[in-house]
């Protein structure tokens, strides 16, 4: 095992740990925007667009799109926020769909509004549950007296308030989901120069310019990280 690391010209970082006899290659996204970023009455902002980003793409029209396109390809597919970054997380045995999915939801999601409305009422619905769970309240909790506001409240955000429209979204994930803030994590069979390759053309690194904000937060390292739709003990 080797770690190999890139940083393109517009920042976004590359972590490539080859494994030639692994069978499977696991790549991961990370972007610096979790719940510690939400200004007062954006709070669970970063979650919603989590959900968002999967809605429409050119490549994916729509859910069914997505979903299909990663059943043919035999490719695991998950997405969690958490208070200081969103993690895209992809796992298959050809690299080629990974770094195709994830150029389409990183860089490419339409979030259409009415599809947004729709989304919305599945995030309410998912920001209802545990909400009797008595460890989740003493985790929560624990946070607040460790670092205080905004570590105070689940990631998810406050259920009845949870109405965030297209526009929103779509501002947040221009303002956002930034490649030159973004680090993408690559473990397995595939070889550093197939994952260069795959995000050259999927990502198109040395197009995209934007560069994170001078106002973009460090977010500040905590104990405890609690993940969005569910929480483990």
């Amino acid at each position: 095992m080797s770690l190999e690391k890139r940083t393109y010209p517009n920042g976004l970082t590359t972590y490539i740990d080859y494994i030639p006899e692994a069978a499977t290659t696991a790549i991961q996204a990370y972007i610096p925007y979790g719940s510690v970023h939400e200004q007062p009455g954006e709070e669970g902002m970063a979650h919603a667009l989590e959900h968002a980003v999967f809605l429409k793409t050119p490549l994916f029209p729509d859910k069914s799109a997505m979903r299909m396109h990663a059943r043919e390809n035999g490719m695991y597919r998950n997405a969690n926020t958490h208070y200081t970054r969103t993690l895209h997380v992809t796992e298959a045995v050809d690299a080629e769909p990974l770094v195709r999915h994830l150029g389409e939801v990183l860089f490419r999601a339409e979030i259409p509004d009415d599809a947004t409305e729709h989304e919305m009422k599945a995030v309410r619905r998912e920001a209802t549950t545990k909400l009797d769970d008595v460890s989740l309240v003493h985790g929560v909790a624990q946070e607040f007296a460790m670092s205080g506001y905004p570590y105070g409240r689940r990631v998810i955000g406050y259920h009845d308030r949870l109405n965030f429209n297209g526009e929103q979204l779509r501002a947040a994930y221009e303002s956002e989901y930034i490649m030159g803030a973004m680090a993408v994590v690559a473990v397995g069979a595939a070889s550093p120069d197939e994952i260069y390759a795959h995000i050259d053309r999927y990502f198109q690194p040395n197009l995209n310019t934007r560069m994170p904000s001078s106002t973009t937060l460090v977010p500040p390292t905590h104990a405890g990280d609690f993940v969005s739709g569910y929480v483990m003990p």
